[in-house]
């Protein structure tokens, strides 16, 4: 079994992923309920007298479905991860000194840089001046702190986050000036980043990477094709789980503080437990 949260999942676990969910749907589409039932006597029980099984709803159940609707199918399928986690005593770990927390703390330090310090004082300390690609120089550095804490069961997820802002950043548009390095245009793309989206983007990221990661592996066959359905709107659900918690940080004015925003995601996603 490898470290990492996803490859801890055992076959119940997985199990109790899928089912969730397809309950879940099977209780949302009331036609779909009725198509179940359909054949099976006033006890509701098959043509041999026993109880028939729960027939699997289809991903095309889902088109069926009102916005409200679709976000509490969402809520269920990241409840069902979270409940696994908390039963891992992960929440534990992840509360604990995490790769989450010092990765957050390494991105926060290298935008302050871009934006205060024209990036300078990152560009020597990583030997960019002659660099040609930012993003790969940048993500060596991130791999570097990643392998710190192989024993993570967050590590992957954190470090997909992080990879999510750097490559982001490229996409960003900036005035060209002549004679810059790549490096230091890179900076200054890096610099438009405010504070408040760079912790708001890498919440988004990490939950997502820790949900969908885990409702795939779930089900790594596709068997039931209404687990891959469901992935937009878990994605709809994490921004929002982003948002909800950034905009918290802000409020308390802990932006800047990594323990604090770790501690307030874990908060967040322990309300999704059992639901």
């Amino acid at each position: 079994m490898g470290t990492q949260f996803t490859s801890r999942l055992t076959p119940a676990d997985r199990k109790k992923i899928v089912n969730g969910i397809e309950d879940a749907l099977s209780d949302l589409v009331p036609s779909r309920k009725t198509r179940a039932s359909a054949g099976k006597g006033k006890a509701g029980t098959g043509t041999a007298g026993g109880p028939k099984p729960r027939p699997r709803p289809d991903a095309k159940a889902i088109s069926e479905l009102s916005r409200g609707q679709l976000r509490q199918l969402s809520d269920v399928a990241i409840g069902q991860v979270m409940t696994v986690v908390e039963a891992r005593g992960l929440f534990t770990v992840f509360e604990g000194r995490s790769i989450f927390e010092d990765i957050l703390k390494w991105l926060k330090e290298i935008r302050n840089d871009a934006e205060f310090n024209g990036f300078k004082g990152i560009i020597k300390r990583y030997g960019m001046e002659e660099s040609m690609n930012p993003v790969r120089d940048l993500t060596s550095q991130l791999t570097e702190i990643a392998e710190k804490a192989k024993l993570d069961p967050f590590r992957v997820a954190a470090t997909t986050a992080a990879k999510a802002i750097l490559a982001e950043t490229v996409t960003r548009n900036v005035t060209p000036i002549s004679g810059e390095s790549q490096a230091q245009r890179y900076g200054r793309k890096l610099a438009t980043l405010t504070l408040y989206d760079l912790v708001r983007r890498y919440i988004n990221a990490f939950v997502f990477e820790v949900i969908s990661r885990a409702v795939s592996m779930a089900d790594p066959h596709g068997a039931a094709k209404i687990i891959r359905a469901t992935i937009p709107e878990i994605q709809k659900t994490t921004e929002r789980i982003a948002r909800k918690a950034v905009d918290q940080i802000k409020r308390e004015g802990k932006l800047c503080n990594v323990e604090r925003t770790q501690q307030i995601v874990s908060d967040g996603l322990r309300t999704y437990v059992s639901l």
